[in-house]
């Protein structure tokens, strides 16, 4: 059986819990009163149709 909106393209893009460590990190270079980039981006990671079963967990409650 065929998906009913197959060419519609779903995508999320998901950021890791592990980001909070780096924002964590980053925040404790500024107190150090050490020097950090004026504008850090913490990258993304695009989850769509092509890669999603790399992030599906069968122990996952939701």
């Amino acid at each position: 059986m065929m998906p009913e909106n197959e060419d519609i393209w779903i995508q999320s893009a998901l950021y890791s819990p592990a980001m909070v460590q780096d924002a964590v990190d980053i925040a404790i270079d500024v107190l150090n009163g050490e020097e950090v980039e004026e504008e850090t981006i913490i990258p993304t990671t695009v989850v769509d149709r092509d890669n999603y079963e790399e992030f599906l967990d069968a122990e996952s409650p939701y």
